[in-house]
């Protein structure tokens, strides 16, 4: 899982996902807090641009793991506009992180 910052660019991004997947990671979520979405990487190359109405999904690594992209971002309960993870929110913190 990946949170954007405002700091943060698309070059920056890309390398970082290609060091992911070089790694062994089998998904990545880069969480865009501005834009209230998620990018869910297979790949470097193969990306899914999810927003309000769908939910994450742990598909093969994490069975029946679910969350809703629109609560992700609900304030105090998930991703925080400055892409920090209220204090409040350990739950969904630890769901989000396995």
């Amino acid at each position: 899982m990946e949170i954007l910052s405002p700091n943060n660019t698309r070059a920056e991004i890309d390398e970082r996902l290609k060091d992911f997947f070089a790694s062994g990671t089998q998904i990545a979520w880069i969480i865009n807090p501005d834009q209230e979405c998620v990018e869910v990487c297979h790949s470097p190359t193969q990306r899914k641009l999810l927003g309000s109405g769908a939910d994450l999904d742990g598909e093969h690594l994490l069975p029946g793991f679910r969350y809703s992209v629109t609560d992700l971002f609900k304030s105090g309960l998930g991703v925080a506009a400055d892409g920090e993870m209220p204090a409040a929110s350990s739950s969904s913190r630890k769901a989000l992180l396995y």
